[in-house]
């Protein structure tokens, strides 16, 4: 019982370290408009294969988006999978360009089994991601002056998931 808990406080502590990584993982002013910059919920193993994850079926990899498929956990397994995203932007428009190199992580998931026939996953993930600093300069059409704004945003919504996988039949 005590191993139990000592586990569960350590993926608790490394989750609520984690989750202030999955801050602002985009600078391009597009991530203004709506919910931000969608991201990409694929993990490594499915996006080697084009996005193809739900038949994967492995006692070595997870996977989210087929959760029955962590009957195939063994009992004495504990998988933590950690990815991560880096990306290059370069705007360009007449007399002005705008280069930036930012990484972040893609995903947090663990799986692990609690009975023989139930197991479980859980994991955090960035859906979308929004990190925007614009300024605008414009002529105050009552007295001439020039008027700078600036627009100024961060954040995005993160997927927090719990999947159970019950093994019926052997």
């Amino acid at each position: 019982m005590l191993r139990i808990y000592k586990q569960i406080t350590g993926i608790a502590f490394f989750i609520t370290i984690t989750v202030s990584a999955f801050g602002q993982s985009t600078n391009s002013p597009y991530s203004m408009y709506g919910v931000g910059e969608m991201g990409d919920t694929d993990f490594g193993r499915s996006k080697a294969m084009g996005g193809v994850a739900t038949p994967l079926y492995s006692p070595f990899h997870l996977n989210p988006e087929n959760p029955a498929s962590y009957t195939a956990l063994g009992m004495n397994s504990f998988i933590l999978e950690i990815g991560a995203t880096a990306k290059y932007l370069s705007l360009r428009a007449e007399d002005i360009s705008y280069d930036e190199f930012n990484g972040n992580f893609s995903y947090l998931a663990i799986g692990f089994p609690i009975t023989k026939w139930l197991k479980s996953g859980l994991g955090l993930m960035p859906l979308t991601s929004i990190g925007y600093d614009v300024m605008q300069q414009a002529e105050d059409e009552y007295d001439g002056n020039m008027v700078i704004t600036n627009y100024r945003g961060e954040g995005g919504i993160t997927n927090f998931y719990f999947d159970n996988s019950v093994q019926i039949l052997k």
